[in-house]
């Protein structure tokens, strides 16, 4: 909006005839509008991305709240998925379309940098609370289906 502020202000200060004058007058409204349309359409709503619904609850294992990690879902039909990160209490929240997703845990990343002239790699936090079966969506035995709101989902990994 600066930008074309200014170029008002420059035609303002130039002298041109009638037909000079209504041609870049156009050109200053053709401008406007094109970045004012760019700017409005460059916005999202959350009706672009569908209804979503809340979903929360608490990872364990075999019991016990897994306290760091994270959750994702994982869209069956498209692939697609969401994540939260674990709270130390294991709880999470996310907000999810309607469908059915494949629900998949994994061990936080830190870097390891094993050796003095090779490069640091991310790789997974070595933890004995979420077994390796969890950390894939081909081979989770979690699912879920999400048609409403979704307040209290629970998962108990096992061994």
């Amino acid at each position: 909006m600066e930008n074309v502020s200014h170029l008002v202000e420059l035609n303002h200060s130039l002298i041109f005839n009638g037909e000079q004058q209504t041609m870049i007058n156009r050109l200053l409204l053709a401008v406007l509008l094109a970045t004012t349309s760019t700017g409005i359409a460059g916005c999202s709503s959350s009706d672009d991305l569908g209804t979503r619904y809340s979903v929360s609850g608490k990872v364990t294992f075999s019991g016990s709240p897994v306290s760091e990690g994270e959750i994702s879902f994982v869209d069956k039909s498209t692939g697609g998925s969401d994540a939260a990160t674990l709270a130390s209490d294991g709880s999470f929240q996310v907000s999810l379309p309607a469908g059915s997703f494949a629900v998949v845990i994994t061990p936080p990343t830190i870097m390891v940098d094993e050796e003095e002239n090779t490069e640091p790699y991310e790789s997974f936090k070595d933890v004995p609370n979420i077994p390796e079966k969890y950390r894939t969506s081909n081979e989770t035995p979690i699912a879920i289906s999400i048609n409403a709101d979704s307040s209290d989902n629970s998962f108990d990994m096992v061994p």
